[in-house]
Formats: structure tokens, C-alpha cells, sequence
């Protein structure tokens, strides 16, 4: 009699850590979620790059690692250029707000699947030919259209409405 008390004990108790466990993992943000890993680094700085990430913002340098979901804005006067890990760039222009929405890179498997939304501003889009990969689609999306490449050297600017 004693030892069923005592396991049925130590089912209320892995239940109770599992019960926890899902509600902890609920609360946390969906950033928390996303891979930690680099998927860059800026080359090159000319003014202010603001980099917010979590919910949270720093002033970059150059070196800063580039991670996914990181939105980049260019102060008004500056430059900036942001190398990928599959040696595809991004050259920011002043005024610029760039997110990394999505970066998937796996060499070993043949497979490059990026997506970058540019909010405002201009960029010029330097991106790597992966001749022999399956699956190599680097996306560019706007806030009126998607521009969908596989190598190529573009510029992509996104005005604001003037109002008449």
C-alpha cells in the first residue's frame, strides 16, 4: 500500500514540472525562440546603425554579428554594409530600415532560403550565385511587392506616400 502512495506521489510531481514547464514556455517572447546564431556581421560603418533585437536596442559597431529577426535602421546620415554568411551583402543607405526575416543556410546541404523586408529607405542587394545549390531563393519584401532572386547585384528603394 505504501509504495502505490508513493509513486502515485511521484506522478502529481513530474505532472506539476511538466504543467510548469508549458506555461513557462508560453510566457516566453517568440524572439526567445528564434536561432541565436549570427547569420552576419556589419563590414562596414559610416554614422549610426541602430539594431534592435528583443525588444531592445544598441548602437552597432562594426564586427556586430547579425542575427534573425534583427532590424537594422541607418541614421540619417550614414552608411552601412552588412555581409551574410553565404557572402551575400546589403548596402544600406541613410534612412534605411532593414529587417532579417528570415535566413536559412546550410551549406552541407545545399539550401540558402532568405528573406529580408526593407521597411523605408534604400539598399542595394549584392547577392551570392549558388549555382549548384537545390534550394537558393533570397527574397526582398517591400511594403507593395516581393522581389524573389537567385544571384544577381539590385537596388531597392521604398518611398513614403507623399499626401496631394
Amino acid at each position: 500500500m505504501y509504495a502505490s502512495i508513493k509513486k502515485t506521489g511521484h506522478y502529481k510531481n513530474l505532472f506539476l514540472c511538466l504543467i510548469l514547464l508549458i506555461v513557462w514556455c508560453g510566457l516566453m517572447p517568440p524572439s526567445a525562440w528564434a536561432d541565436t546564431q549570427a547569420v552576419g556581421k556589419i563590414a562596414s560603418l559610416t554614422g549610426t546603425l541602430d539594431v534592435k533585437r528583443d525588444g531592445k536596442s544598441l548602437q552597432a559597431g562594426i564586427g556586430e554579428a547579425i542575427h534573425l529577426l534583427d532590424r537594422l535602421q541607418t541614421g540619417p546620415d550614414s552608411r552601412a554594409e552588412i555581409v551574410f554568411i553565404d557572402d551575400s551583402r546589403v548596402r544600406m543607405a541613410p534612412g534605411t530600415i532593414l529587417e532579417v526575416t528570415e535566413y536559412l543556410y546550410q551549406p552541407d546541404q545545399k539550401k540558402r532560403q532568405s528573406v529580408l523586408s526593407i521597411w523605408s529607405g534604400k539598399a542595394r542587394f549584392l547577392v551570392t550565385e549558388l549555382v549548384d545549390y537545390v534550394q537558393k531563393g533570397f527574397e526582398v519584401q517591400t511594403p507593395n511587392g516581393t522581389a524573389g532572386v537567385r544571384g544577381t547585384d539590385f537596388i531597392v528603394e521604398v518611398r513614403k506616400k507623399e499626401s496631394k
